[in-house]
């Protein structure tokens, strides 16, 4: 059985927030109701403190797909961005140490 993700590390949280912040301002949405699907990243974050977040693709046709449905289009820019956060997050993470 794969355990829930859970994001409980405050200080993960606070300082992915602010980097995606950081770099694409306060209209980042920080505060997400919880999901109840089931993603086996569970298992990292039970092993070191984790963060799981994710890129809203952009809408195509007034409907978007989650990533793991056959539909999905994935929105070629959110990996930039993703990808900026990430190295935000640990240059910020790093910087804290």
């Amino acid at each position: 059985m794969t355990p829930p993700v859970l994001n409980l590390d405050k200080k993960l949280n606070t300082i992915a927030g602010n980097a995606a912040v950081k770099l694409f301002g306060e209209a980042v949405y920080k505060d997400m109701e919880p999901v109840m699907g089931s993603e086996d990243f569970s298992f990292y974050g039970d092993k070191a403190p984790s963060i799981f977040g994710f890129w809203e693709p952009e809408m195509k046709r007034g409907r978007a797909f989650s990533n793991h449905n056959e539909k999905y289009d994935m929105a070629e820019k959110c990996l930039k961005m993703g990808s900026a956060v990430m190295a935000q997050l640990a240059i910020d993470y790093l910087e804290e140490a």
